[in-house]
């Protein structure tokens, strides 16, 4: 018999937005990949095509997130367990 999360996750696949909820996931993962202090400073708005979009509360926090963006999209794909973030764009 299969678990419930082995069902959903069928199902997410055959309906074809298994990489859609997963690509939502980096917006909910945002603090946790990037921390509290960064966090407080920043929103993920969402994702559009691959890329996620990110509200900093300053340009000085756009300079600090632009510096570790690389760091960051390695960790969000490696939490959401596929390399589906491709950019970060911060506003």
């Amino acid at each position: 018999m299969l678990s419930l999360g082995e069902v959903i996750k069928d199902l997410l696949r055959a309906y074809g937005i298994d990489e859609a909820v997963k690509m939502h996931r980096a917006t909910v993962l945002w603090e946790e990949v990037v921390g509290s202090t960064i966090a407080r400073n920043s929103k993920a708005l969402g994702v559009r095509g691959k890329m996620l979009f990110v509200k900093t509360r300053s340009s000085a926090w756009r300079n600090e997130i632009a510096l570790q963006k690389d760091v960051i999209l390695r960790a969000i794909n490696d939490k959401i367990g596929s390399n589906l973030i491709k950019d970060i764009r911060l506003r």
